[in-house]
């Protein structure tokens, strides 16, 4: 394509392009919840750009003399920051409708890979809510069954904080929280105990086996002290070497009530050591 016409002339589509960055702009309305052009994962995109190009072209389509991203604005933002004059394009027809460019944003993102699990199951159900397409018909467009369609728009259901606490961990550098974590996050109704999980799934990082046996010793503790009337509270170490929990047999706690029980456990432990044991009392 002719570097100085590129904005003028018709493209050829289903093909590849060289395009001014400055004739690229991004969606209008994206599948993603979340894109800092500043973000660790950005930076980090972005010198490997100067170091090896860029490997996978942006998804496009022609709109008004321009050039709208359909998907790849993370590797549209690093080129950016990367000092580009002119990225790598495969150019679509336009679609025609919103429904179809949804759907254009949506399969070209999840065919790479390219969305976190709560972006995923944000566009499947705005599929479904908004544009009116059932579940199997999801499924049948991003090559996914019915059921896992089902779990990412419950994924997409979680509070807003917790949403974006999770994309800002990922933007941040973090490792990713994997799909099969969230969704057994997203069948944990109380929203408290929602982001309490979600801090220790963040901190500690527990497999899913190990997660899935945590919510039902919760359950069961849950059940139990309702029957009886019982209350907990709980702390979290900043340095992220332990978590605690302890249940109280009575409503209300007061500071009183904690201070009396943490003493207990020490002068259990320490009782313990003495006798030559390897930990405190009250494991149960």
């Amino acid at each position: 394509m002719d570097m100085a016409n590129a904005a003028h002339e018709a493209p050829v589509v289903n093909a590849m392009h060289e395009i001014p960055l400055e004739l690229v702009q991004p969606p209008a309305r994206q599948v993603r919840l979340w894109i800092d052009p500043h973000s660790v994962a950005i930076k980090e995109l972005a010198a490997s750009i100067r170091s090896h190009g860029l490997l996978n072209p942006l998804s496009v389509f022609a709109e008004h003399g321009f050039y709208r991203i359909i998907a790849g604005e993370r590797r549209y933002h690093a080129a950016r920051l990367a000092g580009l004059e002119t990225v790598s394009c495969l150019v679509h027809p336009a679609p025609r409708t919103e429904s179809e460019l949804w759907e254009l944003q949506l399969v070209e993102n999840v065919q790479r890979e390219d969305l976190s699990p709560i972006e995923e199951g944000t566009a499947y159900r705005e599929l479904n809510e908004r544009l009116g397409l059932t579940l199997d018909v999801i499924g049948e467009r991003v090559g996914k069954s019915k059921s896992y369609i089902s779990r990412a728009i419950s994924i997409a259901r979680l509070p807003e904080d917790i949403k974006l606490t999770v994309v800002r961990s990922q933007e941040e550098g973090r490792a990713a929280i994997p799909f099969e974590h969230l969704s057994e996050l997203s069948s944990v109704h109380d929203p408290s105990a929602q982001r309490r999980l979600l801090q220790r799934i963040i901190e500690f990082r527990p497999t899913v086996r190990e997660l899935r046996a945590e919510l039902r010793a919760n359950e069961n503790d849950d059940r139990k002290r309702g029957r009886e009337g019982w209350s907990s509270t709980k702390f979290s170490d900043p340095e992220g070497q332990f978590f605690a929990m302890l249940h109280f047999k009575k409503k209300n706690i007061t500071p009183d009530d904690i201070e009396r029980a943490a003493q207990k456990i020490l002068d259990d432990a320490r009782r313990a050591r003495m006798r030559g044991g390897a930990g405190g009392a009250g494991s149960s």
